[in-house]
């Protein structure tokens, strides 16, 4: 017999070892899945307000109780956070309004991904300087 031939032809049966195996894989207890919000109902429930009152605090605790008190998940980089401390988080605010309050002079943002969770990432650098772009001073004859 070839080496390529499959293991469980005809004349050849599964040793009983595999054969155990696959019943036992095949034996895994299979939980429910949870029902996942789609991402309608995920931007509709970013929407909802939320009664808030959190002191200024260590940043990722903050974004971490914002998120859960959501039913939502934040994932962020430990190095981005290190250190800082959230602004304080007052009112009744939507998701995405007590994440703005959270993060306001840190530099850093939540975005929203497609499978409804957020990411904590630094804001995008906007340029200041004025010989950028597509229209550069020094190309300008004016």
């Amino acid at each position: 017999m070839h080496p390529w031939k499959s293991l469980a032809s005809p004349k050849r049966p599964l040793h009983p070892l595999a054969l155990a195996a696959l019943l036992a894989a095949s034996a895994v207890p299979v939980m429910p899945a949870r029902a996942q919000p789609t991402s309608a109902n995920s931007a509709a429930d970013t929407g909802a307000l939320a009664s808030y009152n959190l002191p200024a605090a260590a940043l990722d605790a903050t974004l971490t109780g914002i998120a859960r008190k959501a039913g939502k998940v934040i994932a962020m980089n430990p190095a981005l956070v290190q250190g800082l401390r959230s602004a304080p988080v007052q009112g009744s605010l939507t998701l995405e309004q007590a994440f703005s309050q959270a993060l306001a002079g840190t530099g850093l943002e939540a975005t929203l991904g497609a499978n409804g969770s957020y990411l904590l990432r630094r804001t995008p650098a906007v340029s200041s300087r004025s010989d950028e772009g597509p229209w550069r001073k020094r190309d300008c004859p004016l």
